[in-house]
């Protein structure tokens, strides 16, 4: 399905380049189109490449304060966000608020996700009661403006309630969870993106509280789906592998777990240059206490992600996935 968008969306950015030029507004179009299909599909510095590309332009043709700039500015920042390059994502989220609000208006629906987007990047910090004050707000605005069961005001109650729940709110994180994943299925659709993510937020709530069967249903769920629509190296198809893993592991169905893992790091060892990512962070040690959901950190990540060397990196992956085959370091509920 991602490669078949990436090749219509790659010929139609080409023939209107060719007839039209390079910054002609439907040109740029087809280039936004290409950008999001390569993000979609886990090719982030290819998207990042693209999407320069297009803010670029944007700037000398329309400005620095026009709304279509801004736009293409935030997704820039989505996809170093992507990258797990947070600080410049958030520097430049940061711009991006201040001119939207300046141009468009607090309650303007570009100016909305944008700190929504903010938002997500606080939580990445550890900085969550920052993060919930600003999801808290544009869960409202979002309801109010846009409409309860639209596609944005689902992405305002997932964020809040993944929120909620690295806060150990967890009862009202399941209670946002489950009416969001409601509306997601109302309105998107059992395999639309959305609805997975909100299937897998729910899931990984029901882990944390000790509801195993319901969370693996719901993991099952989502990983059957998302290896039928997405492809395998994009992030929500590796993430879907590894919530299962975590899963098993509490369960001790160690080999099931270790199969899992393995097929991530592989995957991960044919990108190494774009590693350093969350899924690093998980086989590294620096991940969610399965039980406490707080944050945990070993030295083998202080050690090795500190060098820029991605052999040294590689290496202490491998190590990770030695010790939990050993069955170390596993969170047991």
């Amino acid at each position: 399905m991602l490669a078949d968008a990436e090749y219509f969306a790659t010929q139609a950015y080409t023939r209107r380049k060719k007839i039209l030029g390079e910054e002609h507004p439907d040109t740029l179009i087809s280039l936004q189109e290409l950008a999001l299909v390569k993000v979609y599909s886990g090719q982030y510095d290819d998207a990042e490449e693209l999407q320069a590309a297009i803010v670029k332009t944007n700037r000398k043709v329309l400005g620095e304060e026009h709304s279509h700039t801004l736009r293409t500015m935030g997704i820039l920042a989505l996809v170093h966000s992507r990258q797990e390059r947070l600080s410049e994502a958030e520097g430049l989220q940061v711009i991006v608020l201040s001119m939207q609000r300046k141009v468009l208006d607090e309650n303007h629906r570009d100016t909305l996700r944008t700190v929504s987007s903010l938002a997500l990047i606080y939580n990445h910090h550890q900085r969550h009661v920052e993060a919930a004050e600003l999801q808290v707000a544009v869960l409202g605005m979002t309801s109010k403006v846009l409409g309860k069961e639209r596609r944005d005001t689902l992405g305002a109650i997932n964020n809040l309630a993944l929120t909620y729940s690295r806060k150990g709110r967890d009862d009202e994180a399941e209670k946002l969870q489950v009416i969001g994943l409601g509306m997601a299925r109302r309105t998107l659709g059992e395999e639309h993106p959305d609805t997975l993510k909100a299937m897998r937020n729910l899931a990984s709530i029901y882990l944390k509280q000790g509801h195993l069967d319901d969370a693996e249903k719901l993991f099952m769920n989502t990983f059957e789906r998302s290896s039928r629509i997405l492809a395998d190296n994009h992030g929500d198809s590796l993430q879907c592998k590894e919530d299962l893993a975590v899963l098993y592991r509490v369960q001790e169905k160690y080999e099931d777990a270790d199969r899992l893992d393995k097929q991530v790091i592989e995957v991960l060892k044919s990108r190494l240059k774009g590693c350093r990512c969350r899924l690093c962070r998980h086989y590294l040690g620096v991940n969610i206490d399965v039980v406490n959901h707080e944050p945990r950190k070993d030295s083998l990540y202080d050690d090795q992600v500190s060098r820029k060397d991605d052999s040294g990196l590689l290496h202490a992956l491998l190590h990770k996935l030695e010790a939990y085959n050993s069955k170390i370091d596993i969170a047991v509920i």
